[in-house]
């Protein structure tokens, strides 16, 4: 999926101009300075005790301060997902993000107020309707979107005078001309829940929100810890599931993918997971062999759905003949390049294994999630 964006890897560095670091050469200037600043007569006797040149020096010191450059101003430095390094001396105030999946985990930090340009994507239903609820700009469609992951104008970018642009990773031509402009970009792409985990400590410490990054990280690690012991269950009666695309119902992900991240920790087998391709297309007869337990659709309208029990091939499938076929309800509630994934990975496992779930409320959990994640500006 290229709308595909993706642990903490930011550092924060002083300078330390005017000291070299070597400690040979630190206590050599140290004790030439000392010289210098203490030489000369004692004010108390006139007889020039060390010890009270010593005294008076270090009054000096106090009084009129070391005579040294002060440091420099705190660095905030991080490297995304392409390789590049960025350096800002300031929190920045204006962003553009094209990369919808990146957006969501900025409103997730409370950081919304920050930006001042969007994704396209982010107007179209029902992802839009999702937005609306925690940001006017985007109810009133004021908030401008000059771009997305497979189109950018660098003119509306670079006229909207942002100081950080958030892009797709692979986005390269655009990430040369907006820096050709003096504009820092930052490259997103999310592979597995860790990314999602780097994605958002940089982008907190790009805005100044470590704390509630830390806090978002911790309550996803103590969800996922607890999902796991509820779907820990014997190899003899892990199930088998099957994910579809909605390009066609032979299109799947293998290994390494987000799917599969998401198979593993709702505890139950990826039935593709012997190709390694994050987007595969196979044929019947491979998914005829696997015979899953349980089909797993990317959102779509029911609508839509194919009938697969007037197939005699697909009728044939353990998931057909069982009614385990599955749709997640929203891309946006089940963002898989998101910490949303908790919700898409509850669901897989309620799927799976319902008993292990007796009391479950998909709306409910829906609802539960994003108020989390969101937080008070989340409004059902």
């Amino acid at each position: 999926d290229p709308t595909i964006s993706g642990g903490f890897k930011h550092v924060f560095a002083a300078s330390s101009k005017g000291f070299p670091s070597h400690p040979a050469y630190a206590r050599h200037s140290r004790k030439a300075r000392e010289k210098r600043l203490f030489a000369g007569p004692s004010f108390f006797n006139g007889k020039g005790t060390d010890v009270h040149h010593r005294y008076i020096g270090w009054l000096l010191l106090i009084l009129i301060g070391f005579p040294v450059e002060p440091l420099a101003s705190e660095t905030i430095q991080i490297t995304d997902f392409g390789g590049r390094t960025l350096r800002m001396k300031q929190p920045v105030e204006r962003i553009v993000c094209l990369i919808e999946s990146a957006l969501s985990g900025i409103y997730m930090l409370d950081a919304q107020s920050r930006v001042v340009g969007v994704s396209t994507n982010v107007y179209e239903k029902p992802t839009v309707d999702a937005y609306a609820r925690m940001d006017e700009r985007i109810a009133r469609k004021t908030l401008p979107a000059p771009g997305n992951w497979d189109f950018v104008s660098i003119e509306h970018v670079v006229a909207l005078r942002p100081d950080l642009v958030v892009i797709w990773a692979h986005q390269n031509e655009v990430a040369d001309a907006l820096s050709s402009y003096g504009i820092p970009v930052y490259g997103v792409f999310i592979q597995s829940i860790e990314d999602v985990y780097k994605e958002i400590a940089d982008l907190a410490a790009l805005t100044d929100t470590r704390k509630r990054a830390i806090e978002l990280e911790k309550m996803t690690r103590e969800t996922l810890d607890g999902l796991q012991k509820q779907v820990q269950v014997p190899d003899a009666m892990r199930k088998n599931a099957y994910f579809i695309w909605p390009q066609g119902n032979l299109e799947t992900s293998g290994f390494p993918s987000t799917v599969q991240r998401l198979m593993d920790h709702a505890g139950v087998r990826n039935a593709a997971r012997s190709i390694q391709q994050e987007h595969a297309v196979i044929q019947l007869e491979q998914l005829l062999e696997w015979n899953p337990d349980l089909f797993v659709f990317w959102p779509r309208p029911k609508s839509v759905l194919p009938d697969f029990r007037a197939d005699p091939a697909w009728a044939r499938l353990k998931a057909v003949r069982n009614g385990a076929v599955h749709v997640l309800p929203d891309a946006f509630s089940c963002d898989l390049w998101t910490l949303k994934i908790v919700h898409a990975i509850r669901l897989v496992a309620w799927w799976a294994y319902p008993d292990r779930f007796p009391d479950f409320d998909p709306e409910q959990e829906r609802i539960r999630t994003m108020k989390r994640l969101y937080g008070a500006k989340w409004v059902e």
